[in-house]
């Protein structure tokens, strides 16, 4: 999730990088607006180009990607190998972890856009579409 967790209070572990370097990089097909969420070895971002994709965070090699009806701005959540996304075409997506098959979409109406990060509590989804309506 946004943060490390339900309450977004952004918990790190380990000392501080101080002199990063480039390990991979991957080219998406638009820009990427948001944070990605790392879980399990496996990198997950949304991109302008309407595509959720799983990169292996040791080398940025494309497991999967999945194809939404607009913009992710979103970031990803991933609970219980679920990948939960929002997109500008007002859909809110559970897509599976490992394979990158849609399980399901919940649309929260013509003209709205998810532009924050779901979060998941107890096994309910939490999401704030942005109305523009």
């Amino acid at each position: 999730m946004f943060h490390a967790n339900a309450s977004h209070s952004g918990v790190g572990v380990g000392a501080p990088v101080l002199a990063p370097k480039v390990l991979w990089n991957y080219t998406a097909g638009g820009t990427v607006e948001s944070s990605p969420a790392v879980v399990g070895g496996v990198v997950y971002i949304g991109s302008d180009d309407g595509n959720l994709y799983a990169l292996q965070a040791s080398n940025g090699q494309k497991i999967w990607s999945y194809t939404t009806g607009s913009y992710i701005e979103s970031s990803p959540c991933i609970a219980n190998g679920v990948v939960y996304i929002g997109s500008d075409d007002g859909n809110l997506y559970a897509i599976n972890a490992t394979t990158g098959q849609k399980i399901w979409n919940y649309s929260t109406g013509n003209g709205n856009y998810i532009l924050s990060c779901p979060t998941v509590v107890n096994g309910v989804v939490y999401v704030a579409p942005l109305f523009t309506k």
